[in-house]
């Protein structure tokens, strides 16, 4: 069943879409920064950094505890995958409201090649980013090209020791998983495109499914579908499955963490069908306060207990996952005013636009933080390239980027427009990639 457009529907953009994606993106990129500078100190992850932000505040050093929380902030940008997911299924269904869905096969091929073909170009992009990187240090170290060509490093620590299979992989979209490589160059922070490409083929049916018994079932019944897939995975592979591979297997195959996408279904088509009703749910301050402090709950359940038990992991994820959506929930139904309009939101609407191109060019801006670290540039010099180059100057190149892989809408939104939705879905309506 081909679901009608809606009473809300009207043309343009969601800019609060737009926003959260370009945040997502933002969390994403310092999030790899943060984890490169930090390698390999895994007393630096949230689930450590939580208790050092409790210690800070038991000790009543302000300062320190905003140092805390800012490390466990950048700690957590990891979860800004799944922000990317959700507002994937959010901008899908409710644009199946707005117009009818494409024929099936038409419309697999048009996502198809949305998501691809960048995703090619960002995974040759970076075969030639540590090739000229190697070319580099062969001309300011020797050693001969060869050997310079294991010498690139990630993080300035780990060896990237990029070989023709480890390309043969990362075209191929979903071999990387099943390898026993742990580094899985270069593929980087696009590993989340086989994600999508799952997704993508489920949603029709998904939709159809969403349209027959309603939000609040389908959100209850993938979700809990999802817990069932995950424990089912836990259980019969603990005794003889590596923990490199099931691990991967729960955050690199969208069988184990569909929840993400499919939540983002529902809340999509509460904002094309019953947007009214759900706003005045969060239109009090109170009403969002609450929400806010129960998904800061719910995120720090997710976070730090998920890794702890078996039966705990089959949890975190998806209770993550809920909390990103109840943080997000206020602005996703805000009606249009002043903030749309501020310089913050044009800015991160910006960035969000750009995001798949954005992490194209991030993953190149790692490569070169790193070979600066190698080089022991001035610190002057490092700061530089930090504040003014690794995400202000990646982010504008992201532009044109984008521009040239046809990731751009067609459509800009105009700007006395009083009730915008979100334009033609972009590859990363999601993105990750941490």
């Amino acid at each position: 069943m081909t679901p009608e457009p809606g009473p809300t529907t009207q043309p343009g953009r969601l800019v609060n879409i737009d926003v959260l994606r370009g945040l997502a993106i933002l969390w994403v990129m310092t999030f790899h920064l943060y984890a490169d500078m930090m390698a390999p100190h895994p007393e630096k992850d949230a689930r450590h950094l939580y208790p050092a932000l409790r210690d800070r505040l038991a000790e009543g050093a302000p300062l320190h505890a905003i140092t805390a929380l800012g490390e466990l902030v950048l700690s957590m940008g990891y979860q800004g995958v799944p922000m990317f997911m959700i507002l994937s299924g959010l901008s899908l269904t409710f644009n199946s409201y707005r117009r009818a869905e494409p024929p099936l096969l038409p419309g697999y091929v048009a996502r198809a090649r949305k998501l691809l073909q960048p995703y090619w170009f960002g995974v040759a992009f970076i075969v030639v980013t540590v090739a000229l990187i190697a070319l580099l240090q062969t001309v300011l170290d020797g050693g001969g090209y060869r050997h310079q060509g294991f010498e690139v490093k990630l993080q300035a620590v780990t060896p990237v020791n990029l070989r023709f299979d480890d390309a043969l992989y990362a075209f191929s979209v979903i071999g990387w998983i099943f390898r026993e490589k742990v580094v899985t160059i270069p593929v980087g922070s696009l590993w989340f495109v086989q994600l999508l490409l799952l997704y993508y083929a489920v949603f029709p049916f998904a939709l159809r499914l969403l349209n027959r018994i309603g939000p609040w079932r389908f959100f209850a019944l993938t979700f809990v579908l999802t817990l069932l897939l995950r424990a089912a995975l836990i259980a019969f592979t603990v005794e003889w499955m590596d923990p490199l591979y099931r691990g991967r297997a729960l955050f690199a195959v969208g069988l184990f963490r569909g929840s993400e996408f499919f939540m983002g279904m529902s809340a999509g088509y509460l904002l094309a069908r019953r947007r009214e009703q759900v706003a005045e749910w969060i239109s009090s301050p109170l009403d969002v306060a609450g929400i806010f402090v129960i998904g800061l709950l719910l995120q720090l359940a997710g976070t730090v207990l998920g890794p702890k038990a078996e039966l705990l992991t089959v949890l975190g994820d998806p209770v993550v996952q809920v909390a990103l959506l109840l943080l997000m929930l206020p602005l996703i139904f805000k009606s249009a005013g002043r903030f749309e309009a501020s310089p913050f939101a044009t800015v991160m609407a910006f960035v969000g636009v750009v995001a798949y191109a954005a992490l194209i060019v991030n993953d190149q801006m790692r490569y070169v933080a790193s070979f600066l670290r190698q080089q022991d540039v001035p610190r002057a010099a490092w700061w530089a390239f930090l504040v003014a180059v690794y995400i202000p100057a990646g982010t504008l190149l992201a532009h044109p980027l984008a521009r040239f892989l046809g990731l751009l809408p067609a459509r800009r939104l105009p700007q006395d427009a009083a009730q915008p939705e979100p334009g033609e879905p972009q590859a990363l309506q999601p993105a990750s990639g941490g």
